[in-house]
């Protein structure tokens, strides 16, 4: 302690604090809590008690007795505590590396050398130098400490990620070849639902033929029927009633008029059967194709 002239703080009440009220104690703990803690006025250098007072426009000598009263120790003693703990900070931040110690004291408010390490070596009972050796030593032995146990977890979980992908791909693998088995079975399955199917229509196919080949039989004889007897009565009036010759080329023009007719009639049934069975083998195409 003598290295830094450190001299004990005197631990004697504030001659004023028998003068103030308890609100106006009050109202001064909190500007002084304002301007020193929220604000940070202790980074500011010479920012001294009567600065502190001016600021909250009081006496000197209040703000030592409620500095007393409330924080049980003086004001030089309660802002070098913020100064050396936003030191430490300092100190043990990577960001701050390039610092000096005399930058450090001047960065937290200190406005001398002397000064920054008397306060320091009497909070931390070290210098600002050996403390940050001290901590960056420690800090460094904890990183490596965390950096190792670290190292044996990921390793540890890498012995269970590879032994659990084994057995992800067993079961992969396993679940492949199931998957392979029954699709081979819904393939046969569908082949033979597929062929089924196209007997089906086949069938059905050849069943619509037949009915329309009857039916085309049916209406063919129904017409020869018509023209037998069409001719019969056609007879039979020409024997009761004699035509003429206009009658008689009427008749025949009539007559060819029909035939012409019908021969149109039977092309278009031609065309439409040469059509269905054209539609019918692209649709068989088709089904085979699928």
């Amino acid at each position: 302690m003598a290295k830094y002239k450190i001299k004990d703080s005197r631990n004697t009440n504030a001659n004023y604090s028998h003068r103030l009220g308890k609100d106006k104690v009050d109202e001064l703990h909190t500007g002084i809590l304002k301007l020193i803690v929220m604000e940070k006025k202790y980074l500011e250098q010479g920012y001294t008690a009567k600065k502190l007072a001016q600021d909250l426009n009081t006496d000197e000598r209040y703000i030592s007795a409620v500095m007393y009263l409330r924080f049980g120790m003086y004001y030089n003693t309660f802002i070098n505590n913020h100064r050396v703990k936003d030191a430490v900070a300092i100190l043990l931040s990577k960001k701050y590396d390039h610092l000096t110690m005399d930058e450090v004291g001047q960065m937290v408010g200190f406005s001398t050398r002397q000064a920054f390490y008397a306060t320091f070596y009497r909070i931390n009972k070290c210098s600002p130098y050996q403390y940050k050796l001290i901590h960056t030593a420690e800090k460094r032995a904890k990183k490596e400490a965390k950096r190792k146990e670290e190292l044996q977890q990921k390793r540890e979980k890498l012995i269970e990620k590879r032994k659990a992908e084994r057995e992800k791909l067993k079961a992969a693998l396993k679940e492949k070849a199931r998957k392979i088995k029954e699709r081979e079975k819904k393939k046969q399955a569908k082949l033979r639902a597929i062929e089924a199917e196209k007997l089906a229509k086949a069938k059905k196919r050849e069943l619509l033929r037949l009915k329309k080949q009857q039916q085309r039989e049916k209406e063919k004889e129904l017409k020869k029927q018509m023209t037998i007897r069409r001719r019969e009565f056609q007879r039979q009036m020409k024997e009761k009633h004699p035509e003429s010759e206009k009658e008689k080329a009427i008749r025949e023009s009539k007559e060819h008029a029909h035939l012409v007719e019908m021969a149109r009639m039977k092309a278009i049934e031609i065309r439409q059967t040469c059509r269905a069975r054209a539609m019918a083998k692209l649709e068989q195409k088709k089904e085979a194709e699928n």
